[in-house]
């Protein structure tokens, strides 16, 4: 055998996400060194804690502009430091086109700047890295309890930007809305899906001009924003600001419904929070106390008839009660719809649950059923899909409107259960409920005996195990003090 010259693979996708974890763990490191610096210092001369947003802001205007030197752009490569700290945030508002309040104290303005001129290097700074940097070192709990933050990852956003067919729309019509904006991790990764669809000989300046006109986003949050102008600059890299970004609430913006009817494509995480009880009558008229089912009823009441829809929304959108009239708008709204089924730990700093859903083909015609294309990730599988988009299974069901009401779900092995369908169910032979419950923490020291005791009577602990056909299981004793029930199980006669 003869073995010629071997050309390696160009791009190692592993060792970039390794590259990206580790720089993000190092700059989240030195950032929160200079929160904790400057905040020590200025509590010593104030006697008092700065404030925090306006901490955040101050040192994310620096971080903005040492990442703006690093790159080569005017007037921040001429800076040799960042001794001049006035001078560097005029020249960051100037930028973005807007001044915002950030901490005007200039000794705190001094210890940020000094420390992030000579101890950070942003030269290979990412878009990913930026968004951990914005979620983990940069918003705080309040915040993200407060507007229901859950940073999408970038490789999420890419699956469902390159899942909707954006090839069949008109390229002047790929308008493209991000309702729920955050830091733009969907704007930025159909930035790429639409320069790869673009003629390769269109002029860069001409091309930022075409993105610019393509993309909006609506966040309440205006330093979320700022961030997202900046992952936007990166994902454009040289081109300047411009982007239509607009700090407004959307569940009030009058500035939405217009956008709304020019766009082709919406795609966004809404918060998976319900509304608290000041927001529920400041939001009237309303009809679900879920924000993501009010904010898309509201969508498709105004959906143009030829929109896709592509969204990160909570599990319990693919069967929940509250969802049911969001499915039967969706079902009868489009002929094709996909949805994900994603486990927990899914987002960086949530262990929600979640799902996605791509409403890919309008309907053109009367049927009274949808095509469900039902994708399934295991918790075993969760890297593998947020890595290299490997799933558990996937299979596809044609639902009538009412079976889709009641659940986008298609469930394993289908044709099996069907063949079932007019077999005896177990409820026919036996009465089903739910099993006993304790108090909260469990607590398998009290509330489980090997032996018979009193306040303790014969059962099972767990429905897991290696139960066996025709083998009985075997049991334990389990508490039923009063004190320790939740529910009403106990109440039930366990000795049939």
């Amino acid at each position: 055998f003869q073995f010629g010259p071997q050309q390696l693979d160009c791009i190692d996708l592993g060792l970039i996400s390794a590259l990206e974890h580790e720089i993000s763990e190092k700059l989240h490191a030195r950032l929160s060194e200079v929160i904790t610096k400057a905040t020590l210092d200025y509590k010593q001369r104030t006697t008092q804690a700065p404030n925090e947003r306006q901490l955040f802001r101050l040192i994310f205007r620096f971080l903005a502009a040492k990442v703006l030197h690093a790159r080569g752009i005017a007037p921040f490569r001429a800076f040799p430091d960042f001794s001049d700290v006035r001078e560097v945030l005029a020249a960051v508002n100037r930028y973005y086109g807007e001044q915002r309040p950030t901490l005007s104290d200039i000794e705190t303005q001094k210890i940020v700047a000094t420390n992030l001129w000579s101890r950070v290097d942003f030269r290979n700074l990412s878009v990913e890295v930026l968004a951990y940097i914005y979620e983990n070192t940069l918003v705080n709990k309040a915040s993200r309890r407060e507007m229901g933050i859950h940073s999408t990852p970038h490789s999420i956003a890419r699956y469902i930007v390159h899942r909707l067919p954006f090839e069949e729309i008109e390229e002047k019509e790929r308008r493209v809305v991000e309702p729920f904006a955050g830091h733009g991790i969907f704007l930025v990764a159909t930035l790429q899906r639409l320069r790869d669809l673009l003629p390769g000989d269109m002029e860069a300046k001409e091309r930022h001009r075409y993105f610019v006109k393509m993309l909006q986003g609506f966040e309440l949050d205006p330093f979320a924003l700022e961030v997202a102008t900046l992952c936007l600059m990166l994902a454009d890299f040289p081109n300047p600001n411009g982007w239509q970004l607009y700090p407004k609430d959307v569940f009030h913006s009058q500035q939405l419904p217009s956008a709304i009817r020019e766009a082709c494509v919406f795609l966004g995480t809404p918060p998976f929070e319900d509304f608290s009880f000041a927001e529920r009558s400041r939001y009237q008229p309303r009809r679900s106390v879920a924000k993501p089912a009010e904010f898309l009823l509201r969508l498709l009441d105004q959906l143009p008839p030829r929109a896709m829809l592509g969204m990160v929304l909570p599990r319990k959108f693919v069967d929940g009660k509250s969802y049911r009239e969001v499915r039967n708008r969706l079902a009868q709204r489009f002929q094709e719809i996909e949805i994900v089924a994603l486990p927990d730990r899914v987002f960086r700093v949530s262990e929600v649950e979640s799902a996605l859903l791509l409403a890919k083909t309008p309907r053109l015609d009367d049927r009274a059923s949808v095509s469900v294309t039902y994708t399934e990730v295991a918790d075993k599988d969760r890297e593998r899909f947020l890595t290299e988009y490997g799933y558990t299974r996937r299979e596809n069901q044609e639902k009538t409107i009412q079976e889709a009401e009641e659940s986008f779900a298609v469930i394993a092995l289908r044709e099996i259960w069907d063949r079932l369908a007019s077999y005896p169910r177990l409820g026919n032979v036996a009465e089903i409920h739910r099993g006993v419950e304790w108090q909260s923490p469990f607590d398998p020291e009290k509330y489980l005996s090997s032996t018979k005791k009193p306040g303790f009577e014969r059962g099972l602990s767990s429905a897991a195990g290696n139960f066996l056909c025709f083998q009985t299981p075997s049991s334990i004793y389990l508490c039923t003090k009063s004190e320790y029930r939740r529910r009403n199980a106990f109440d039930l006669p366990w000795e049939r």
